[in-house]
């Protein structure tokens, strides 16, 4: 597998933001809540996030920086612990279904705080720095995830998704003692959790006192 997964991915985003946009000209986003542009920086998992409302209800989001994980294997009897830290580059389109109520309750939804669904694909390159010396192969995951996202007057963002996915290791060849291995698409199935905390450096929407400033249990 090569890097026009990620490319393709970016053009069909893009015409959807297109499309949608045109047909929403005169969204209003101090009337239905979602602000055109809001960017975070996450520190959770180092990231620059960046979301744009298309219309009332639905939004892109586009995130790019750095993650890693602790790997546990047994290797002659004894436990042996591994690690990685690899770029990523995250994609989602979201559908909120809860603005309405929230707004109705008097709680925050300006700054994309409410529920939603989406569809979700991250590229994970190869990494940066590992303590193994195994090949680590770049992999797509994609899939439909339901998540939440509160964001409060201060500018501190929760987001929390999780789904079904599918994962596509990339398909490369590497020198290994005794020649030359080639290493094919390796599919999967499995779940997708992500939680990342920040907090929001720029944000269209206006601050408004009456509303509240957080409720994770909506």
């Amino acid at each position: 597998m090569n890097k026009s997964y990620v490319v393709l991915f970016i053009v069909c985003s893009i015409c959807m933001t297109s499309a949608l946009t045109a047909q929403t000209s005169k969204y209003n986003e101090q009337e239905h809540g979602l602000c055109k542009f809001m960017l975070n920086v996450h520190a959770f998992e180092p990231a620059l996030n960046f979301q744009y409302g298309v219309s009332k209800n639905l939004s892109l989001v586009f995130q790019g920086g750095l993650t890693g994980g602790l790997l546990f294997a047994y290797n002659n009897g004894m436990p042996s612990f591994y690690y990685y830290l690899s770029p990523k580059a995250l994609g989602e389109f979201r559908f909120y279904y809860n603005l309405n109520k929230r707004a109705q309750k008097g709680k925050m939804t300006s700054r994309h705080s409410g529920n939603f669904i989406a569809l979700h694909a991250h590229y994970i390159f190869r990494p940066l720095l590992k303590n193994f010396s195994e090949f680590y192969p770049g992999r797509l995951v994609a899939g439909p995830v339901w998540g939440v996202q509160r964001t409060t007057q201060k500018g501190f963002n929760f987001n929390f998704y999780t789904g079904p996915a599918v994962s596509i290791a990339e398909k490369a060849n590497y020198v290994k003692r005794g020649g030359i291995v080639r290493y094919g698409n390796n599919i999967r199935f499995n779940i997708v959790v992500g939680v990342t905390i920040g907090g929001t450096v720029f944000s269209s929407a206006k601050r408004r006192k009456e509303q509240r400033i957080i409720d994770f249990a909506d």
